[in-house]
């Protein structure tokens, strides 16, 4: 048996959705891991952390080292292991891009080997390239599977449910999502699980925020959940929500984003809407047994090819190509 590589895996622990799944989920399966929290590490004393999280790198030797986010990072010290040990593989992962560059992803992704991001839209590419970011990767989120699935034999409460926030006017479907919800709402049992400012909603039934289990059970007592991203023009960008719904075997209804058939496709894995009447439509219309295929459909896909095991083997491809790379230019 092969000896397994070694991963650092640097990291924000705070317990949301995303923060820790790829360490949790999959990562502790496949490599030898080294964790370190740099949010808790040294506070209100960046060089201290950054001093520390080099010095156990360099005790660990990993092969990889994974940095989740890491706005706390100085690049100098990603420099000083790269010239320290150089066959060091060091991918950043600052996954949630939402239209425009991001400072701490051209800081530390100029000086690492690569800059893992959750969309492939070519003008915000081309504007870290144009800054210095040396390879980006095309690289998501995932459903832990193990906490995300179909229940049997679950009496449904709600004609369905929609899992996320209210942002006002923050992003460009804001407004959008919130029309939806509204209409819906005065027709079918919607329920609600997110930030407190839904609450004006009247006719909603707002349950607060629903995390991993939470999540699934409330997914399984409705006969839809319903996918609304804050953006629909960036290419290939997607809410974790998406996953986790859609693990849970229940048929999703998604508001069509820029590059979703790349994922899913319509009426065989989701359910994809233009506009409210598209939803209405297949609420009204839909036979309850193809719904319910469409729905093990799109869990059968997430098991397949979105889960975190599958991240982690991308990410092992990855680590893979740079070193046979690295190695033909030695």
């Amino acid at each position: 048996m092969n000896e397994k590589l070694k991963l650092f895996y640097a990291g924000t622990f705070s317990g949301y959705w995303v923060s820790d799944n790829y360490r949790e989920s999959s990562f502790q399966k496949y490599f030898d891991v080294m964790s370190y929290d740099y949010r808790s590490v040294c506070k209100g004393d960046d060089i201290k952390m950054n001093m520390d999280f080099y010095k156990k790198v360099m005790k660990f030797s990993p092969d990889i080292v994974f940095i989740n986010k890491g706005e706390r990072f100085v690049p100098l010290f990603i420099q000083k292991i790269k010239k320290q040990n150089d066959s060091i593989f060091i991918a950043v992962f600052n996954g949630d891009q939402r239209g425009t560059t991001q400072d701490s992803a051209v800081l530390l992704g100029s000086v690492s080997d690569v800059l893992l991001l959750n969309n492939c839209d070519e003008k915000q590419w081309n504007e870290y390239y144009v800054r210095g970011v040396k390879k980006i990767i095309e690289y998501y989120t995932a459903a832990d599977i193990a906490t995300y699935y179909s229940m049997n034999n679950v009496q449904k409460r709600y004609d369905i449910v929609f899992i996320g926030g209210d942002y006002k006017d923050k992003f460009p479907l804001s407004e959008f999502r919130r029309d939806v919800i509204r209409v819906l709402s005065k027709k079918y049992s919607v329920a609600i699980a997110g930030s407190d400012s839904w609450r004006y909603l009247a006719k909603v039934h707002y349950v607060g925020r629903k995390y991993n289990l939470d999540f699934t059970n409330l997914v399984n007592l409705s006969r839809f959940s319903l996918g609304i991203n804050a953006f629909n023009n960036i290419t290939n960008y997607t809410s974790n929500r998406t996953w986790n719904s859609m693990a849970c075997g229940v048929p999703h209804i998604c508001h069509r984003f820029k590059g979703c058939e790349s994922f899913f496709r319509d009426k065989i894995d989701i359910l994809y809407f233009n506009d409210i009447s598209d939803i209405i439509d297949i609420m009204e219309k839909l036979d309850k047994n193809e719904a319910i295929k469409i729905g093990l459909n799109g869990m059968d896909v997430i098991r397949h090819r979105h889960t975190y095991d599958n991240r982690t083997e991308e990410l092992i491809e990855i680590y893979e190509d740079w070193r046979n790379n690295r190695n033909e230019k030695n």
